[in-house]
């Protein structure tokens, strides 16, 4: 994401007031928990260890409908769970499939300048990507990269990382892609429906021609308190974030001018006082349909997060940059601006109603929109059958 992309989606929404949430509930297991108490629905919750617990869905009568827990929903298989975790092993299956994504190729750690020369061998104004083979919560992404800053930026992806990360990360590969351009939204389908598309925003500050970047980061976080989202994660002035300012000929001391808006980082991720949109109602047709046929083109996933990257809201050819078998659902729940979503509703339900049409049980469960997710599960399953021979 650059600022005109920036602008493109703020611009979109200057007119809508953000949203102020007076309590939260951001960890997907306990969403889903809460969820179930609320509704009234039969269950169990079993302790796997400290950050793992077996959510059981069941019927009046007691008896298992569906149990599901991190990092696999409902119907999720292991093929699924590996593939999608190796992301240069995706990203060639998605290759196959016909589905715009990102072109990667994998170096280790000590194989920085032969990734820096093979990258750079054209153009050498030529902007990429780089990330570890195997991390989440986008620690070690480093977006929009130069030649110039590449080593450095190489470097701080492997201090990013975490010391499990660094032990079990597969000899520490990195990976190289081309940069794309646009912003990045997340795609949320829970069994077979797409619940929400949210625009994730980096952290970025809105000049008075006053005050200075790091000054206007500390007058934010103040703002971010009055939301009981935002203010979980307020903006923390990183490496990251002083790397990325520096590539942009920036600093910290810079003064923007009234209602200039100066982008923090080119990461998209709401852990690093990034912002939320709900775009869902906004983009084209086109983009949902991309949506659903990547995540069925994976076999076994009926559920799961997709990064998609746009250049707007009705983008011809979206690309697809990561997938996710466990995706958080905060995102879709607590949007900075647009309507809300209920994610935990959405899976429950559907996991219930494909087991009561499966099953002709005296004193079912009334689901309200059960035809309409029972018509999602069914379409799905279709779209899969596209992608059935190049799975094998």
């Amino acid at each position: 994401m650059d600022v005109n992309d920036l602008n493109y989606l703020l611009d979109q929404f200057k007119d809508v007031s953000k949203n102020k949430y007076k309590s939260v509930n951001v960890g997907s297991n306990s969403s889903y928990i809460t969820y179930l108490k609320r509704s009234g629905f039969n269950h169990s919750i079993e302790t796997i260890n400290a950050s793992k617990k077996l959510i059981s869905i069941l019927t009046k009568e007691g008896k298992l409908i569906d149990a599901f827990h991190y990092p696999l929903y409902p119907n999720g298989t292991e093929f699924a769970l590996n593939l999608t975790r190796d992301k240069f092993r995706a990203e060639n299956h998605l290759h196959k499939c016909g589905l715009n994504t990102t072109k990667s190729r994998v170096y280790s750690y000590d194989e920085v300048e032969k990734a820096k020369s093979e990258y750079f061998i054209d153009d050498i104004n030529e902007r990429v990507v780089i990330k570890p083979l195997k991390s989440s919560l986008g620690r070690g992404v480093f977006v929009n990269v130069s030649k110039e800053r590449f080593n450095e930026n190489w470097k701080l992806s492997k201090e990013d990382l975490t010391v499990t990360e660094l032990r079990h990360g597969n000899d520490l590969r990195f990976i190289v892609q081309n940069f794309l351009k646009g912003f990045e939204v997340r795609a949320t389908i829970l069994q077979g429906t797409l619940v929400a598309l949210i625009a994730r925003i980096p952290p970025y500050v809105e000049g008075n021609g006053r005050n200075t970047i790091q000054e206007l980061i500390v007058i934010k976080n103040r703002t971010r308190k009055s939301c009981g989202y935002l203010k979980k994660y307020p903006i923390n002035i990183t490496s990251k974030i002083k790397e990325f300012l520096k590539s942009n000929n920036l600093s910290l001391d810079y003064i923007p001018k009234k209602n200039e808006r100066v982008l923090l980082s080119s990461v998209s991720n709401i852990a690093g006082g990034g912002e939320l949109i709900n775009i869902t109602d906004k983009v084209s047709d086109n983009i949902k349909e991309f949506a659903l046929d990547v995540l069925a083109s994976i076999p076994g996933l009926y559920s799961g997060g997709l990064d998609l990257v746009l250049r707007s809201f009705d983008d011809p050819e979206p690309h697809v940059i990561e997938i996710n078998t466990f995706p958080v659902i905060s995102l879709t729940k607590y949007p900075t601006y647009g309507k809300p979503s209920n994610p935990a509703k959405v899976l429950v339900e559907s996991v219930i109603a494909q087991h009561q049409i499966n099953n002709n049980e005296d004193n079912q469960y009334y689901i309200e929109n059960a035809d309409e997710y029972l018509k999602n599960f069914i379409d799905f399953s279709k779209r899969q059958l596209k992608f059935i021979d190049i799975a094998k």
